[in-house]
């Protein structure tokens, strides 16, 4: 199907190309023709009053002196010249009636040759030109020409033609492949291609689109999981309830039943949270607020913690590096922000030993805040998965230690609807570290 496609785009062009050309020659030929025959008839007219100057030179018509003349005139003209008398064409009376009135006569000898006559002024002589070289060997040629000049179009619009061609099988080939749920199908084509922007466009949107459907299904896969577990401690606990008599007994099953409500409450909180900042209009209410005020309130709340808060708080520039007042004020929206440095010291005092430093920095209109604990850090090979939704690590920091998973893919989303990023890496404590980067000052809005 591609081929033929090729094959009927590649001579429709080719002919358009063929027929705006030899209407432009046809025109060319035309104007160019009439020009030549105006040149041609001027050259010849002064080449025959160049002969009768000569001749009237001589003392004596037809004399050998005029032999002499017209010998070196035809070797300077390159053509032969031959003197006639209107006896030798007495049959042809048209001929010599035109000749009598001074035009200039073209004939075609048996090589297919013009050969020119005139009248010599005031004799009964006839000076023939030719036979001179054949028009028709020159058109010839120049067809040939034509025909060359059209090949290398042809050659050169096919070399071009086909690997468009090819390119955009590849990449008709990978859509269809796509619509039938293929997701890891990829456009691959040459750097020069003149089409690989599109394909680069194409190839951004799979990945994108195979991210989003992985994700849904981790997440559905995740959700039914959370969602099972309460439910099944609430059924079992139903079950107890019908069969006990006992008060204290049905009460201690109750309380357990709103324990998994309350559970399953905050369960699907926070995957509404999730969900909104997971959308792309998700609106930011940004408000320009105290770096360090903000902070300290915020650790504030953590005051009556067993684990010690260290905290230090540094403005600085790549000049001085010293602290100015005026570049203490950061742009953000407080509620989103609070919430993903709450997730990050909540999630440090859960699972450090004796001590949580945070750090906060503003450095040439920069924010990096970072958060690190003592306890037994996380895996190497878990530091890129740990920011995905319902991810809890099999060690230190599985379910036991509470929370759903969302914390972190929720700070994430949060720092990134900010313009900035998280990272995850070993602490200088030895437990685990993050740090979260965005500008201080910048109209997101």
């Amino acid at each position: 199907m591609s081929k033929w496609l090729f094959i009927r785009s590649y001579l429709v062009i080719v002919l358009f190309i063929l027929l705006v050309g030899l209407g432009l020659d046809r025109i060319m030929t035309y104007y160019a023709s009439k020009d030549n025959i105006t040149i041609e008839k001027n050259l010849l007219q002064g080449s025959f009053l160049y002969i009768e100057s000569e001749l009237k030179e001589a003392d004596q018509k037809a004399s050998v002196a005029w032999l002499k003349i017209l010998a070196a005139i035809q070797s300077e003209l390159g053509y032969p010249i031959v003197l006639y008398q209107f006896s030798d064409f007495s049959n042809q009376k048209q001929m010599i009636t035109l000749l009598r009135s001074g035009q200039i006569i073209e004939m075609i000898d048996e090589n297919d040759d013009p050969v020119y006559y005139r009248q010599l002024e005031n004799t009964d002589y006839i000076i023939s030109l030719g036979p001179l070289a054949n028009k028709n060997d020159a058109a010839y040629a120049d067809e040939i020409i034509i025909v060359i000049y059209y090949l290398l179009v042809a050659t050169t619009l096919f070399l071009w033609l086909w690997p468009f061609s090819q390119d955009l099988h590849e990449l008709r080939k990978a859509a269809i492949n796509f619509g039938e749920e293929d997701f890891k199908t990829r456009v691959n084509l040459r750097k020069k291609s003149s089409i690989a922007p599109v394909a680069d466009a194409f190839n951004f949107m799979t990945q994108h689109i195979e991210e989003l459907v992985v994700a849904h299904k981790d997440l559905t896969h995740a959700v039914s999981h959370e969602l099972k577990t309460p439910l099944a401690r609430f059924k079992f606990s139903l079950e107890i309830i019908s069969s006990h008599d006992d008060a204290t007994e049905r009460h201690k099953y109750i309380q357990a039943m709103k324990e998994d409500v309350r559970e399953l409450d905050d369960l699907i909180d926070e995957m509404l949270r999730y969900a909104k900042l997971s959308t792309e209009n998700l609106k930011l209410n940004l408000e320009k607020i105290h770096a360090n005020k903000w902070m300290q309130s915020i650790i504030s709340q953590y005051d009556q913690e067993n684990i010690k808060i260290h905290f230090q708080f540094l403005v600085a520039s790549s000049e001085t590096e010293t602290e100015t007042e005026t570049e203490k004020e950061i742009i953000i929206d407080p509620y989103l922000m609070s919430r993903a440095v709450n997730n990050l010291i909540r999630n440090g005092l859960r699972y450090a030993k004796k001590q949580l430093k945070i750090s906060l920095e503003l450095i040439n209109h920069q924010v990096k805040l970072r958060v690190d604990d003592d306890g037994l850090g996380i895996p190497e090979q878990d530091l890129e998965h740990i920011f995905q939704p319902f991810t809890r690590l099999d060690a230190s920091r599985d379910r036991q230690s509470g929370g759903y998973g969302l914390g972190l893919a929720i700070t994430r989303k949060i720092v990134e609807q900010h313009g900035g990023y998280i990272v995850a890496d070993k602490s200088a404590l030895g437990g685990a570290g993050f740090q979260l980067n965005w500008k201080a000052i910048d109209n997101l809005g």
